[in-house]
This record gives C-alpha cells, structure tokens and sequence, in this order.
C-alpha cells in the first residue's frame, strides 16, 4: 500500500534489448563450450587435430555474434550509448553492449533501482542484537553480472580507480 503511488504498469523491453540480451548469452554459452572442450581435449594427443577444429569453429562463431552485437546496437540506435560506456575504463564491447540494452530495459527511478535490477544491491539480514551477512541478492540477468564482474575487475588497474580501488580495499 505504502508503494503504490510509485507503481508502474509493467511494459515489456523493446525487441531490440531482448536480441542483445539473446546474443550475449549465446556468445557466453559459446564461450563456456569453448574452454570445456579445450580443457577435455587438451591431454589426448590424439584428438589435437579435432581439438584445433572445434577451437577454430567456436572462434568464428563467436565472431558471427559480435559482428550481430555490433549491427543490432547501430540498428537499434543504441550505437552512441555503447560508446559512451565504453570510454569508462574496463568497459570493453560487450560490457557497452550489454549496458546499452539495460538502459533501454524502461525507465528507472533512480540508482539505486538500476542497481536493484541488476541484482547488484546488497541483502542484509539483520534482527536485534544479531548482524547478519551481507551478500548480493543476484536477483537480475547473471550474464550481466559477470561481464560487469569482469570490467569492475579490469578497470581496478586502471590508473583512474586504482588509487580508488587500493583505498576500498585497504
């Protein structure tokens, strides 16, 4: 009841956010394959050949989807906010495709909405006197996570957040 004057009726994301989100995860499951074949192949001699074709095959399939990634941002007008997002440090491709669809999911309220859709937001489990865990709802997309995962933990060397990041973790 308390929320109510904040509802919005549910909208469905635009086709467009909804092929990036297809794309990035066929290219994650690509990738995923990838490393299980390379890593089950990798001590039989015998199958190096095999090996080499499989590898060669998941590499050029992954580049059909990134080209398609890059052609459904142009397409979907989504281009300029990719590279926005990819002058942030960390940020690579993927990452800006992946964010340039979320933005476009709908409106959110704030940051802390955005933050709640990615399923970023921390869960506390407190009562009384006790202290509970904090730990990650992972309520969102996990694909999402785990490319923002990758450019949070690139773009801590950078020379922008390194002092920032040394600072949080000291």
């Amino acid at each position: 009841a308390s929320e109510a004057r904040h509802l919005v009726p549910y909208s469905p994301p635009p086709q467009a956010v909804e092929r990036l989100r297809e794309l990035l995860r066929a290219r994650a499951q690509l990738k995923k394959t990838q490393v299980m074949i390379r890593q089950a192949l990798a001590h039989i001699g015998e199958l190096r050949s095999t090996s080499a074709k499989l590898e060669r095959q998941h590499r050029e399939a992954i580049a059909v989807i990134e080209r398609k990634l890059k052609a459904c941002l142009q397409e979907a007008g989504y281009a300029a906010d990719a590279a926005l997002c990819r002058s942030i440090p960390g940020i690579g491709p993927l990452n800006a495709a992946a964010l340039a669809g979320v933005f476009h999911r709908g409106p959110f309220r704030n940051a802390d909405a955005f933050i709640a859709f990615l399923g970023l937001d921390v869960r506390v489990r407190d009562s009384g006197r006790h202290r509970g865990q904090r730990k990650l709802t992972k309520r969102g997309d996990p694909e999402l996570r785990r490319l923002l995962f990758n450019a949070a933990r690139a773009g801590a060397g950078a020379p922008g957040w390194k002092a920032y990041y040394q600072g949080l973790r000291a």
